[in-house]
């Protein structure tokens, strides 16, 4: 467990699957389509089962929702592997191919996402609140399949058809990659609020870096990201909703390590002062966001 391997950014999703068959079952017997579902709903229940219990481990233990996001949040986890010791295989694997990946990822959003407020009400059907949630992470990521999700959403509560592994590996990457994206979001925002000294909300705020610029505005859901020289868009939010999203592992890393520093310089200063109140303003070198 936890051990480290390179990651590289991921391609953009192909949607040609969703649109064009969202229920097809494998026909090579007359067995095959019942055998696929049984394994689907076998293998969606363990998993859902999984998650509710690491998902309760971690609320338990807020230290470990902490050292997750320390080491990475979500991209740690994916970066990691899962070995157990019995002869059942079927947790094991590298990052997101990992069903115990998966489950511990889905348990870390899901408790970052009550943190932050974002609930929804009990549904005895995991594949129902999957599915609601996909749309609200397509949306977010501005895919153009949300009418294709939406459509085998109500295929679903009509018929109670399994999902396709197309359908579970697209949704685990919208979701994955909305937790991310989201996780850079709130560092640019909470960067550009410490360095630019203004508290009203509908201001536009911009850092410029050594290697990024950094754009924010909390009124209008505006979040951008671009290189030094303002040519190459590495991340745009506007209204709340992904425009355009190259977001690389140097990127999150740089804005961590920045966060790190303004924190630190933060402490310092107040242990030198005794002055405690989380909005002592002092000034910061605009360039740690690259650090």
């Amino acid at each position: 467990k936890g051990q480290q391997k390179h990651h590289a950014n991921q391609a953009p999703i192909p949607t040609k699957n969703l649109r064009a068959s969202p229920y097809y079952l494998p026909k090579t017997s007359e067995q095959a389509p019942i055998t696929y579902q049984k394994t689907s709903e076998q293998a969606m229940q363990k998993i859902a089962s999984m998650t509710k219990i690491l998902k309760a481990k971690l609320e338990q233990h807020p230290k470990l929702v902490s050292a997750i996001a320390k080491r990475g949040g979500v991209q740690f986890l994916e970066n990691s592997t899962h070995i157990s010791s019995s002869q059942d295989k079927f947790w094991d694997g590298n990052g997101k191919e990992s069903r115990f990946i998966q489950a511990l990822s889905s348990a870390y959003t899901a408790t970052i996402e009550k943190e932050q407020g974002k609930t929804f009400p009990e549904n005895t059907d995991p594949v129902a609140q999957s599915l609601k949630q996909w749309v609200l992470d397509a949306t977010f990521l501005n895919r153009n399949y949300v009418e294709a999700i939406n459509k085998i959403q109500q295929i679903y509560t009509d018929t109670k058809k399994p999902l396709t592994e197309n359908h579970l590996k697209t949704m685990g990457k919208d979701s994955r990659n909305t937790t991310i994206t989201k996780e850079v979001k709130n560092l640019v925002t909470r960067l550009t609020n410490t360095l630019v000294q203004d508290t009203r909300e509908d201001v536009y705020k911009s850092i410029q870096g050594k290697k990024y610029i950094l754009e924010s505005n909390e009124n209008t859901g505006l979040v951008r990201i671009t290189n030094a020289s303002n040519t190459d868009i590495l991340l745009s939010i506007e209204n709340n909703q992904v425009k355009a999203n190259n977001l690389n592992h140097d990127v999150y890393q740089s804005l961590k390590s920045a966060v790190q520093a303004v924190d630190e310089k933060i402490k310092s200063a107040q242990e030198a002062t005794g002055y405690n109140n989380s909005n002592y303003a002092i000034k910061v070198d605009q360039n740690q966001v690259t650090k």
